[in-house]
């Protein structure tokens, strides 16, 4: 299992992770916009790609706090910021480094906070001391004095968190930028309190909360590592089932484990790789290597072409759910998609008052679920499973020895249920694809 988070925030995980222990925000979003002194927004434009914590920081403003925009562009909360820095692109370590040479040639470094908090503080010092304002300026194209202004207003603020997003980590210094803010923030002690910290904001379908409840390849929730025993032995326990040892295959990887038959089964969550990723072609001659592709999302993509089951996720709480599912099923027509499996899920069985009467005519199957209660999440499986057998054929046979062959056959495309070594041969039960059924012979 794994999520985007490690590609486009990449710079993230590994910066934070080597700072503070862990590639997560450090602070709740609510934390961060309703009661601070100063905002410090970095290579971010929230009020486009994060429109509801856009609206949270003009509304922050608007009651008084106080906001450093550090980016090149002229983005909306610019034109309410009381510094805006407009640095030259990935120069961004140079920008921190000179916060941090003038927080420290004014006295404003938290000497607690370093000496019982921190490590690694007199390096820090050594290196920064070279980025005076004058020299930062020249690096970054900004103007010493508004850097000097930026370092003294975020140094003296009792709260002051540090907001980014894909402006820092998109860069070859992605890592190095993060970390220096990090840094920043530790400088000043503002970590581990509220209204502070280090922030990122990522940019697709919630991979903060993906990452938080453990949808990382060794990871489960809370950043608790795989590889540690006692945390296997912790989740074990919790859960009632015996785990994977070992860490699961990066997001990166997947695609080639599919073309060599690795992996043979996905389920794609929130993503469209057909269109996002650089190289196209890998990508659709992985979806076509699959045995089985379930794609899950709230619009209709060019990777559902590629999917053996779409799961139709629909809002029934909202009242134009049957405007929504006429686009949907307009956007499958435009994009060619025919002959496959749809199974409707009217979610938010919760919000909803009495039992209003949900149909879909178009769809194979229809339940009626809730991701917050669990309602109906073991009929998916059920259904799931289904779907998937009924693209197999079960089989019993007795293999002579000397075709032994076509034992790995089934157990690289099919699913072994049985085996037993007789005097007669290999006797199996399994279920095998359609395709690989002729191929046993009688």
């Amino acid at each position: 299992m794994d999520n985007c988070a490690r590609v486009c925030h990449s710079a993230t995980v590994a910066g934070l992770a080597m700072t503070l222990g862990s590639g997560a925000m450090t602070n709740p979003i609510s934390d961060i916009t309703e009661d601070v002194d100063v905002i410090m927004l970095v290579g971010s434009n929230p009020e486009e790609a994060h429109p509801v914590i856009g609206m949270q920081i003009r509304q922050a403003v608007e009651r008084g706090t106080r906001l450093i925009v550090v980016d090149p562009r002229d983005i909306g909360l610019s034109k309410k910021a009381d510094i805006h820095l407009k640095l030259k692109p990935g120069t961004n370590v140079a920008f921190a480094n000179g916060m941090m040479n003038v927080i420290i040639h004014e006295g404003l470094a938290d000497e607690e906070f370093i000496r019982t908090r921190t490590e690694g503080f007199e390096e820090l010092k050594k290196i920064v001391e070279e980025y005076t304002p004058e020299r930062v300026a020249e690096i970054c194209h900004i103007d010493a004095d508004h850097l000097r202004e930026a370092a003294l207003m975020y140094a003296k603020a009792k709260k002051a968190p540090i907001i980014y997003c894909l402006g820092v980590t998109e860069h070859s210094t992605g890592t190095e930028g993060v970390m220096s803010m990090s840094n920043m923030a530790m400088l000043v002690g503002k970590i581990g309190k509220s209204g502070c910290g280090v922030n990122p904001l990522r940019g697709q379908n919630n991979v903060q909360g993906a990452c938080d409840m453990g949808a990382l390849p060794g990871d489960f929730p809370g950043y608790q590592k795989v590889t540690n025993p006692e945390v296997i032995e912790k989740f074990e326990k919790a859960w009632g089932v015996t785990l994977n040892r070992k860490p699961g295959v990066h997001a990166t990887d997947v695609f080639g484990a599919a073309i060599r038959k690795e992996i043979r089964g996905l389920f794609i969550f929130g993503e469209d790789p057909v269109v996002t990723d650089a190289d196209q072609n890998h990508i659709k001659k992985a979806l076509e290597s699959l045995d089985f592709l379930v794609l899950s999302d709230l619009f209709m993509t060019e990777t559902a072409q590629y999917a053996d089951v779409i799961l139709h996720v629909v809002d029934a709480s909202n009242p134009q759910v049957e405007e929504q599912m006429f686009i949907v099923y307009e956007t499958l027509r435009e994009l060619g998609v025919k002959d496959k499996t749809i199974v409707t899920l009217f979610n938010k069985q919760d919000r909803l008052a009495g039992n209003e009467i949900l149909r879909d005519f178009k769809a194979d199957y229809v339940l009626k679920i809730s991701a917050r209660t669990g309602l109906g999440l073991d009929e998916l499986k059920n259904t799931l499973e289904k779907i998937l057998i009924g693209n197999q054929i079960y089989i019993e046979r007795v293999l002579d020895y000397k075709d032994a062959g076509m034992l790995q056959l089934v157990r690289k495309y099919g699913q072994l249920i049985e085996e037993k070594y007789t005097e007669n041969g290999i006797e199996i039960k399994a279920r095998v694809p359609k395709d690989i059924y002729g191929r046993l012979g009688e």
